[in-house]
């Protein structure tokens, strides 16, 4: 089944997850596989996730294969999406950080927007991509990740990545008190004992006693012995739980991920 984008209007799949009082990055444009797993998202900061990888200034013909395909108004392809695997395939280039994106017209463009109405990504009608934020590739393979937690059976719960950024499979609930049960949990507790965010590795949902703190350009945690630190390959903190369980991300929260 191919499934096609024509006349490139730009009809928001206003896909939101989560209870709406949660700081994360929604999912504002989502691409499913044949088992409803994600393989492409355009979030509401105008990041493009992909489960593949992109490949740009090519030409790619569509297969018989389950894909999401985006022509102009003359039937012309210039985005693919292949549901099968997550690669991308634009005739155009990517530009990321666009810092104002101005799409010349919604007829001419497939466009999506924030649940504010402000564009944050745009396909135009050369095939060019235009973010408002970049481009992962690999992103459900999680390639880079720092810290993950396991079910049982070896699946992903949780995952920093390198980024900052969290994906949990569950829900993130900020401000609560959880008190750890006899179920898989991972636990992290200040000095005296006292917990300060639970993950359960049975269902993904974690539980924080304070905050969660996106796109913080600098993170600068107190001290090394006060903090649950998460830090790149360079030694950048890239993420840390201070000890009033409060969650500051260099990148952002994604939650029901996995």
């Amino acid at each position: 089944m191919k499934n096609y984008v024509k006349y490139i209007i730009a009809i928001l799949l206003l896909f939101f997850l989560g209870s709406a009082s949660t700081v994360m990055a929604w999912k504002v444009f989502s691409v499913l596989d044949d088992s409803g797993a994600n393989v492409a998202i355009f979030d509401d900061r105008g990041n493009l996730l992909l489960k593949g990888t992109m490949d740009p200034n090519t030409t790619h013909t569509a297969t018989a294969e389950d894909e999401f395909i985006i022509e102009d108004l003359a039937g012309n392809e210039l985005a693919i999406i292949d549901a099968s695997d997550g690669n991308m395939y634009i005739d155009g280039t990517v530009y990321e950080d666009q810092v104002t994106l101005s799409p010349s017209s919604e007829d001419d463009n497939f466009i999506i927007e924030d649940s504010s109405g402000n564009t944050v990504a745009y396909i135009d009608n050369s095939g060019d991509l235009y973010l408002k934020g970049v481009w992962y590739e690999d992103i459900f393979t999680v390639v880079g990740k720092l810290f993950s937690v396991l079910d049982n059976s070896g699946a992903n719960m949780a995952v920093f990545d390198d980024f900052g950024n969290l994906f949990l499979k569950g829900t993130m609930d900020p401000n609560t008190t959880h008190t750890a049960t006899a179920e898989d949990e991972f636990i992290i507790e200040d000095s005296a004992d006292n917990e300060l965010a639970v993950i359960d590795a049975s269902d993904g949902n974690m539980y924080i006693d304070g905050t969660v703190y996106e796109d913080q350009v600098t993170l600068s945690p107190s001290s090394e012995n006060d903090n649950f630190i998460i830090k790149d390959s360079s030694g950048n903190t890239v993420a840390y739980i201070d000890d009033s369980g409060n969650l500051y991300l260099k990148g952002g929260l994604y939650e029901s991920f996995f």
